[in-house]
């Protein structure tokens, strides 16, 4: 299967960070994540599935004040009411998108983003938390969530 990237025009009222659809690279890596068991047992919690569209922003990169992840994908899935959501992780390897197993739960409380279910404790929350709320800053994309092996390593 491949990830299907829904293009529409886009009406006034929409924030004017919104962007059409993102790289391949990300699609790819998104594809892979949602092939996860795991990963779509998260997103059902946001009633959010294969099949269904969703909101997401990404970064490629390491997270400002982290440890250096130079190439890793960060991409945010978030609910269709748009205050919660999934902070997910992928990286290339030998040309193949590697699913992290790992991701933290985002809730918005007023305009700032709380992470937490992750690996690590408070400072690690606080960081994710913090990228999170940066994170909003960056274009948006409506995508389908479409599970892929093609491009995906063998999850461990």
């Amino acid at each position: 299967m491949s990830l299907l990237v829904l293009g529409r025009p886009a009406p006034a009222a929409e924030e004017p960070n919104e962007v059409q659809s993102p790289p391949t690279s990300v699609t790819t890596a998104l594809g892979c994540l949602v092939a996860r068991d795991y990963i779509t047992d998260a997103l059902a919690n946001l009633k959010l599935g294969p099949g269904r569209s969703a909101w997401v922003r990404y970064y490629v990169g390491t997270v400002p004040g982290w440890v250096p992840t130079p190439g890793e994908f960060y991409i945010a899935v978030y609910s269709e009411d748009g205050r919660h959501g999934w902070l997910l992780f992928s990286f290339r390897e030998h040309r193949k998108f590697v699913t992290v197993r790992n991701g933290y739960r985002l809730t918005k409380v007023g305009f700032r983003w709380n992470a937490d279910e992750g690996n690590g404790g408070l400072a690690t929350y606080k960081a994710m938390s913090q990228f999170a709320t940066n994170l909003e800053k960056s274009p948006r994309y409506r995508v389908k969530l479409a599970p892929r092996t093609e491009g995906c390593a063998p999850d461990e």
